[in-house]
């Protein structure tokens, strides 16, 4: 999509604080106010793809929004999510009894969902994997441990989820799967200030 568009059009690391509807005569212009830029631009049309929940922390009063949209705004629901992903020296799962290629695995332990990447299946390079997908309670659970690198919960957390891999896929080596782990990387979304949580329809909410 960048390559299309014209040199300058995209302008990254900017934070829209307000966004106000302005009607000149016949004609309405939509004015984006960016954080610290003394002046807004202005727009014909503006299409916004920021989650709800961010959303939120936009000045929309200028916009006329009716009742029913800012309450889906309000109350759609965004739930806890974490997921953590090992990057490992090779693709162990697909030499197991039991091979693994692309998929899930489920499983009621902590870890509870195992994502298989369906590309570079049958190669020696790619070994990365999400070992684990949580959700609600379970991915609360996982957060409070998800600390930063080096912090004696994380590595509580990837020991936990290390043994639940090797559980899962029937692993009877103690440190088998440690001994192939070059990194990980745990992402929390409801501590993201980009996302403000992860999208989880509960309800479905009729819009007139």
């Amino acid at each position: 999509m960048a390559s299309t568009l014209h040199e300058g059009q995209i302008h990254r690391g900017k934070k829209v604080t307000k966004i106000a509807i302005k009607k000149l005569s016949e004609k309405a212009t939509v004015d984006v106010f960016v954080n610290n830029e003394p002046a807004p631009q202005s727009f014909d049309h503006v299409v916004t793809t920021l989650p709800f929940g961010c959303l939120r922390m936009v000045d929309m009063t200028e916009c006329s929004l009716t009742w029913d949209l800012q309450t889906a705004i309000r109350c759609l629901g965004y739930d806890s999510s974490v997921k953590i992903g090992v990057r490992f020296s090779e693709r162990w799962w697909e030499k197991l009894a039991i091979s693994h290629y692309g998929g899930v695995s489920n499983t009621d332990r902590p870890t509870r969902v195992v994502v298989y990447p369906s590309y570079g299946m049958k190669e020696d390079e790619g070994a990365t994997m999400i070992v684990s997908y949580t959700w609600a309670q379970d991915a609360l659970r996982f957060g409070a441990c998800a600390q930063g690198k080096d912090n004696p919960a994380e590595i509580e957390l990837l020991e936990t989820v290390l043994n639940d891999l090797a559980a899962i896929h029937g692993i009877q080596e103690k440190d088998y799967l440690r001994g192939l782990l070059l990194d990980y990387k745990i992402h929390n979304w409801y501590t993201d200030a980009d996302s403000c949580g992860t999208i989880f329809l509960h309800r479905v909410i009729e819009l007139n």
